[in-house]
């Protein structure tokens, strides 16, 4: 089984802080899977933790081709995907539109053959969004500034 092995996070920036102290409101609710799928595939770093997935992770990555990852920081301030069990793996967008009224988009993330989801609450302009895994964890996100560098 692998491990994550976390650093501390880096300083937050006044960027960074202000935006996590912005409101995950619902004021961007995409009206169609596109716009969905569109909103949250990007790096998201947390806010504070734990995590969606009850960890110290620094974010996750959720990519456009259905596939996620933790992100966790390097000692030297970059960030890093986190491979092994339990910190990759796929994800889908679940239309619950019928039960929960329109537009309603759910994500289901693929955890070593179990499935964690949640409802993603954006802010406006998808400046945050909070993951609330059915009240276990609840953690908000702001996206990775533009030119992120991961490896």
């Amino acid at each position: 089984m692998a491990s994550l092995h976390v650093v501390p996070d880096p300083p937050p920036t006044e960027k960074r802080a202000a935006d996590c102290g912005d409101p995950a409101d619902g004021g961007y609710r995409p009206a169609t899977e596109a716009q969905f799928r569109t909103a949250v595939a990007r790096v998201w770093l947390l806010c504070q933790a734990p995590s969606f997935f009850g960890g110290r992770e620094a974010g996750v990555e959720i990519n456009a081709d259905g596939t996620w990852s933790k992100l966790e920081w390097k000692a030297n301030g970059t960030l890093v995907r986190a491979a092994g069990r339990g910190n990759e793996g796929a994800w889908r967008a679940v239309d619950t539109s019928a039960m929960n009224g329109t537009p309603t988009y759910q994500i289901d993330f693929d955890v070593d053959g179990g499935l964690a989801s949640a409802t993603p609450v954006f802010g406006a302009g998808r400046s945050k969004v909070r993951l609330d895994n059915m009240g276990v964890f609840v953690a908000d996100y702001i996206p990775a500034p533009p030119g992120t560098s991961i490896s």
